[in-house]
């Protein structure tokens, strides 16, 4: 599957297939952030000036799109506001990195809007997010990459299971992209392991307990 700012190309064996035309209409696509596949086989795909996230079959097919702002204009708690980027975890919940509103929106498999995530201060008065630009789900865990623009740039590491949130610096500059990988619940609600880190000079590996 390859990514453009117009639609998607999706190549299976030797079968080519292009779906998404540049538009508004539903269906179709602006500028693609980032994209995941379902169990059920479904392309989702966040389009970050539509402000949305669309889903297609398999076949290329038009499912649904959500995360849009009513028409009265006025957002809502699950309007999105420059999606970056996505995953999906084993129930196919979607986790969407709400870089304009400086949040995770998550939402349920059928689009429906369940909570926000990183919006506020944690215990110690520090903002849990300020610039998120990517994120990684594994085994129970999210990683958000963070980019502060007065600070270094850090993993917060969210446990879906408590809610208890840690921070890692990744020790990278202007890095763009992540993946957690191999992960291992540590004792307690904490988690160790691999972090893959993507910048324009490289890819980066960072470990962490």
């Amino acid at each position: 599957v390859s990514t453009q700012s117009t639609g998607i190309i999706l190549l299976s064996h030797t079968k080519f297939h292009k779906f998404g035309t540049k538009g508004t209409y539903p269906g179709q696509l602006t500028s693609t952030t980032a994209l995941a596949f379902s169990s059920a086989g479904n392309i989702v795909v966040s389009d970050g000036k539509l402000n949305r996230v669309s889903v297609f079959g398999a076949d290329g097919q038009f499912v649904m799109c959500f995360g849009t702002t009513p028409k009265d204009g006025t957002p809502r708690e699950h309007s999105l506001k420059e999606p970056v980027a996505l995953a999906l975890d084993d129930r196919d919940i979607v986790y969407v990195v709400d870089k304009g509103n400086c949040r995770v929106t998550v939402f349920d498999h059928e689009g429906r809007y369940m909570r926000s995530m990183g919006r506020g201060e944690d215990g110690r008065g520090r903002v849990l997010l300020s610039s998120p630009v990517d994120i990684s789900h594994n085994k129970g865990f999210l990683f958000v990459l963070d980019t502060p623009p007065e600070a270094s740039p850090l993993v917060v590491i969210f446990n879906l299971l408590d809610d208890t949130v840690r921070r890692v610096k990744v020790g990278v500059t202007a890095p763009t992209r992540i993946l957690a990988y191999p992960v291992h619940p540590a004792k307690g609600s904490k988690v160790e392991g691999r972090l893959l880190v993507c910048s324009e000079t490289g890819v980066t590996s960072v470990s962490f307990k």
